[in-house]
């Protein structure tokens, strides 16, 4: 498991395309999609940072299982600094009109505080 976790963190940060096409692939063989395991494809989807890995996060929202949802809203929370980020996630968090979304998405992009 430690040498799985290791992996995926390397494959995301080394932000190479072929990295991130791995990363979809074991995502794709992993057959339940539960648990730290099957999640840590989110994890380095997130730490690749390319356009391409924030697509795919942000496409799990509303059509993915509940937990893989929620972690992917929770990963794109990393870029909750990131105004076009935030605008995106909240149109597409607004388009499934689900309030557990909603919710999800208040936490991972609180509101920013005035002065910082």
């Amino acid at each position: 498991m430690v040498i799985k976790c290791l992996a995926a963190i390397a494959l995301g940060e080394s932000r190479l395309d072929g990295a991130l096409d791995l990363v979809r692939a074991r995502w794709n063989a992993e057959p339940v999609k539960r648990g730290a395991a099957a999640h840590l494809s989110l994890r380095a989807a997130a730490l690749h940072r390319s356009e391409a890995a924030l697509d795919w996060l942000v496409s799990f929202v509303g059509d993915a299982d509940r937990a893989s949802e929620h972690v992917a809203i929770a990963e794109l929370g990393a870029y909750r600094n990131n105004a076009r980020q935030r605008k995106r996630l909240r149109g597409v968090v607004a388009e499934r009109g689900n309030p557990r979304l909603g919710a999800a998405n208040a936490k991972a992009f609180p509101p920013p505080t005035p002065g910082t």
